[in-house]
């Protein structure tokens, strides 16, 4: 019947509920353009300290100190 009408099968987009939209508009404006840039540089880019508490123990060995 959606065809016959031609609409398409849409679904809303997941987002969660405590989403921060000024935090999200500043990592893309800061954060991302440098994520990109070492990515095309092939260089690491040390994480900051409040990333690092968010990374499992098993994983550890792989950040920077």
């Amino acid at each position: 019947m959606l065809k016959a009408l031609r609409f398409s099968c849409q679904r809303p987009t997941r987002r969660a509920s405590q989403r921060d939209e000024k935090a999200i508009l500043e990592w893309k404006r800061k954060r991302w353009p440098m994520l990109k840039k070492a990515r095309r540089e092939w260089r690491t880019i040390p994480l900051k300290q409040q990333w690092v508490r968010n990374i499992p123990q098993s994983a550890m060995h792989l950040t920077s100190k």
